[in-house]
């Protein structure tokens, strides 16, 4: 009678089976939307994540008013500044001739791909191509840089 028995459990074994498929269809149900804009992913940004994502920067930039140019250029009012723009800096010639001036969209390209957007930069950063760490950084970045938001 031994053997029955194993070819009885062998039988129940089906049902288990089917279980993975089940959770593939919850996975699918959860999936995440369509990435958000950088409106979105601004409203949704963390910064103490962004604050995190800075240290990488730090070793370049300094974020406060009348802090030093290190071997980039100080952050401090970037929001809406003229590339190239910052007295005491040397910028490299392609990004004082590039016109771009850096609104949240040109910074989030920017940090995306530095050599994209200003091919012959001097940053040698090669950017962060996840869109939501990279909102948390430039969400950091513009409160730590901004007069209005800047921390104490």
């Amino acid at each position: 009678g031994g053997k029955e028995d194993a070819g009885a459990s062998a039988k129940a074994a089906p049902p288990e089976v089917a279980a993975p498929a089940e959770t593939a269809a919850i996975v699918e149900v959860s999936a995440p939307a369509a990435p958000l804009d950088l409106p979105g992913r601004l409203a949704a940004a963390n910064l103490a994540n962004g604050g995190r994502q800075f240290i990488q920067c730090r070793a370049c930039h300094t974020l406060e008013q009348d802090g030093a140019h290190l071997t980039g250029p100080n952050l401090w009012g970037i929001e809406n500044a003229k590339a190239g723009s910052k007295a005491g800096f040397e910028f490299s010639t392609a990004v004082a001739e590039s016109g771009i001036t850096w609104t949240k969209e040109e910074l989030d390209a920017f940090i995306k791909s530095p050599n994209d957007v200003i091919p012959g930069s001097k940053m040698i950063f090669r950017g962060i191509s996840d869109d939501q760490k990279r909102a948390d950084l430039l969400s950091y970045l513009l409160n730590e840089t901004s007069p209005a938001t800047a921390s104490e």
